[in-house]
């Protein structure tokens, strides 16, 4: 909630903050139990293809589904008060300042 601009830009911003995490994730659940695709006991080749469809709803979902539906019906940008945004500048460049106006 701390991005600002349109909600595309918010979009963007958030798959670029954590697209990256979640294809990881993805990919390395898919290296894990990809093994399981050339047994041949029929329980582990069925298990493997459970995970595998939930590696893809879920990614599908989290890098095209969500997004899109946040940026046409998200919540609107957060603004933050001009005191907060002094506070916070206050706090970066001497927090000693920041700390006697607290």
């Amino acid at each position: 909630m701390h991005k600002q601009g349109t909600p595309n830009e918010r979009m963007v911003e958030a798959m670029i903050d954590i697209g990256v995490a979640v294809i990881n994730g993805a990919v390395s659940t898919l290296c894990a139990v990809v093994v399981l695709a050339f047994s041949n006991s029929y329980v582990f080749q069925a298990f493997f293809k459970q995970l595998l469809l939930c590696i893809i709803f879920g990614l599908g979902h989290g890098m095209i589904l969500l997004p899109v539906l946040l940026s046409l019906v998200g919540p609107k940008a957060f603004k933050v008060h001009t005191y907060m945004m002094m506070m916070m500048i206050m706090m970066m460049t001497s927090p000693t300042k920041a700390q006697l106006w607290l």
